[in-house]
């Protein structure tokens, strides 16, 4: 899966509980509207001229700043089991791309 207009997507933090984690999104359009699809199972399903990886189990609607990043973070939970992998990836309004929207491609974090 290409990441079209956004050359950068990443993320930090080991998923253990109580610790810090965070997704960098750049290069993306500035001042835009951004999907975040979250899901611990992966599908890989053709969409809107791209691939989606995760099931879309929760959206988590966000937006780009003027220089077209995003950056979110947070406290892993303390009661989140071993072994889960978590399924992300962000999915951008884009009048560029293909039917409108650019995707990053799909980042997988296992917890200890």
């Amino acid at each position: 899966v290409a990441s079209l207009d956004m050359n950068q997507r990443d993320g930090t933090g080991d998923l253990s509980p109580g610790s810090p984690f965070g997704l960098a999104l750049t290069d993306a359009r500035g001042h835009t509207p951004v999907v975040l699809v979250v899901s611990l199972t992966r599908v890989d399903l053709p969409a809107k001229g791209g691939v989606l990886v995760p099931f879309p189990t929760a959206l988590f609607p966000l937006f780009t700043s003027g220089a077209g990043s995003v950056t979110v973070g947070s406290t892993w939970p303390m009661n989140v089991p071993g072994g889960l992998t978590l399924w992300m990836q962000a999915w951008v309004s884009d009048t560029d791309g293909p039917y409108g929207f650019s995707a990053t491609n799909g980042l997988g974090g296992e917890t200890p």
